[in-house]
């Protein structure tokens, strides 16, 4: 039979596939197709052992295992969290390098850092929940109560750790609606500033369940209040911030994002990836256990979540700033 054009264009295709195959080279089309052929790197823009960090790493085994492929967590800390969502922005868009995203790093610290991203520069996979955040004290801090504390801030300004935007802002709106004075020492990582509380250098700090828990179950720190829009579960007595009469709640939400650009086949596997690892129970269970509401976002719901925060934040932030 004589061999037509399409036969002949046909039998290239295949020598070419089948040599790259060979040689361990992807053509194309075919590396979108059989995505993910190797092991994907996630990015995480703070050191290890906080919470986006313990977030990450739960994604991770959850959406790797839903891939079939290893995911590697790569801490890259500094500059307010934009180090290294600025690497993966920087990175070439084959999905596999994604980035762990929060509103903190993606939405605020853009104001805080000059010549970095902004939230529209991602392909956004998705969004995974939201973290709880409370104001924590030593336990032999002289303040019970979170009235206390907003009373003795107006008469000296108190010395607080953050290692965040979100947990910057915090503070920065509890001394707008109190008259309270709040002065901040920035730290790399959660844990950095737990240990900066305990050992008296900070005085107060707003960080997540995960990373204080330990420490008020021990008797050696305590929570004034949620900082959130509810109570901690791990603490009903509690107060929010709002019970209180303080007009503060803060949330930092998370998920993964990517360079822009990744290929339409590629965007689809990992967002569809994503949307079924967040609904496991052992998902949700996992995220929990480190004080992070498990509130499923697609991926273009996750990105317009994440340029709403950015535009609601702008006075807020640039008054930050100014200061």
């Amino acid at each position: 039979m004589k061999e037509t054009k399409l036969m002949k264009a046909r039998r290239k295709i295949l020598a070419a596939a089948m040599a790259a195959s060979a040689a361990g080279i992807s053509l194309p089309g075919m590396a979108q197709d059989s995505f993910p052929s190797r092991e994907i790197t996630l990015v995480v823009s703070y050191t290890p052992g906080g919470v986006t960090d313990l977030q990450a790493r739960t994604i991770a085994t959850h959406l790797g295992q839903e891939l079939n492929t290893n995911i590697i967590v790569k801490n890259m800390p500094g500059a307010q969290g934009t180090l290294g969502q600025e690497f993966v922005r920087r990175s070439k868009p084959d999905g596999y390098t994604l980035a762990m995203v929060t509103s903190s790093s993606t939405a605020l610290s853009p104001y805080l850092v000059n010549d970095v991203y902004k939230p529209t520069d991602f392909d956004y996979v998705g969004g995974v929940g939201t973290a709880r955040f409370g104001l924590v004290v030593k336990a032999d801090s002289p303040y019970q109560n979170i009235g206390q504390f907003v009373e003795a801030s107006k008469r000296k300004p108190i010395f607080y750790g953050s290692s965040s935007a979100i947990t910057t802002m915090g503070f920065d709106k509890l001394a707008k609606v109190s008259g309270g004075g709040f002065e901040v020492i920035n730290y790399k990582s959660g844990p950095e500033i737990v240990t900066a509380m305990l050992g008296g250098y900070v005085a107060a700090l707003m960080q997540a369940p995960s990373e204080v828990m330990p420490f008020i179950d021990s008797g050696k720190a305590r929570l004034l209040a949620s900082s959130g829009a509810t109570r901690w579960p791990s603490a009903p007595g509690v107060p929010t911030l709002r019970e209180a009469g303080y007009d503060v709640a803060i949330e930092s939400w998370g998920g993964v994002a990517a360079p822009k650009g990744l290929p339409a086949s590629v965007i689809k596997r990992l967002r569809d990836a994503l949307q079924r690892t967040a609904a496991k129970p052992a998902m949700v269970r996992d995220l929990n256990a480190l004080g992070i509401q498990s509130s499923p976002l697609s991926g273009p719901e996750f990105g317009a979540k994440m340029q709403q925060t950015f535009v609601e934040a702008a006075l807020t932030m640039k008054a930050m700033v100014k200061q």
